[in-house]
């Protein structure tokens, strides 16, 4: 079993950041949709100081990285597999249209995805499209995060506050 914070739309907001990693102690690894606007570095060393150092780290740049280091070290789209059962598309979404998500999954079905996650709108959504579970986290900014388990036949999403 695999245990992942999932954020989005952090904003800069770092405590934010660290406060869900101290309440989620025992976390695999730590996937963001975008919107980091912090140096991915500084990202990097907030989840191993207060996380393990095997902690696995996805992170994609969103449409408010433009201008920030992120913007020259994240891509905007990340695929990657969670086990042999599950693979995710990871973006921000506003490149797909979001708040629809038809197009996502469209996408996410070209990568042999079964799981979307994006951000951008800074609402929670949970959504099954086509056999694929499409998923945004909430704002981070608001203090909003998932808790995403996983196991080679289910999968359980936790909604969270660090508020």
């Amino acid at each position: 079993m695999s245990k992942f914070i999932v954020c989005s739309d952090i904003h800069g907001r770092s405590g934010f950041l660290r406060k869900a990693l101290i309440k989620e102690k025992d976390v695999d690894g730590v996937i963001i949709a975008g919107d980091i606007e912090l140096d991915p570095s500084e990202v990097a060393d907030i989840i191993y100081e207060d996380a393990k150092s095997s902690c696995v780290i996805h992170a994609v740049a969103g449409n408010c990285d433009a201008y920030s280091p992120a913007a020259s070290t994240l891509r905007p789209v990340d695929v990657f597999e969670i086990n042999d059962s599950y693979k995710v598309f990871l973006t921000h979404g506003y490149r797909y249209s979001v708040p629809r998500t038809d197009i996502l999954s469209y996408a996410a079905e070209e990568q042999g995805c079964n799981i979307v996650i994006f951000g951008h709108t800074h609402q929670f959504f949970r959504q099954k499209e086509a056999g694929i579970l499409v998923l945004n986290p909430g704002a981070l900014r608001n203090g909003e995060y998932v808790i995403l388990t996983v196991d080679d036949d289910r999968i359980d999403i936790s909604r969270r506050s660090v508020l």
